[in-house]
């Protein structure tokens, strides 16, 4: 975050898996795909306010990953944990 001409960096996750990958934003949220030990549905798309605050997880079956937001839409790809081929395919949420 950049105010005034000083750069300040703040760490948007504290998790102990460290397992966090392609983070994009739109300058109110950051979204990322991470695995988290214990999930039940695989690796998801979570996303977290920049200014700070609770984590967000978009929990659904198989695998979600590479997530980029525009407004409030985040785009991903996704896996039904179920399919035999290995296709990803398209999907969005809304971040609201």
């Amino acid at each position: 975050m950049k105010t005034g001409l000083v750069w300040t960096v703040t760490q948007a996750t504290n998790t102990p898996e460290k397992t966090e990958s392609r983070p994009d934003t739109n300058g109110a949220l950051v979204v990322y795909g991470a695995t988290r030990s214990g999930s039940t549905t695989g690796a998801d798309i979570y996303w977290t306010p920049v200014a700070g605050g609770a984590e967000q997880q978009l929990a659904l079956a198989g695998d979600q990953r590479n997530p980029n937001i525009s407004g409030n839409l985040i785009a991903f790809e996704s896996r039904d944990g179920g399919d035999l081929t290995p296709n990803l395919a398209p999907a969005e949420a809304d971040a609201r």
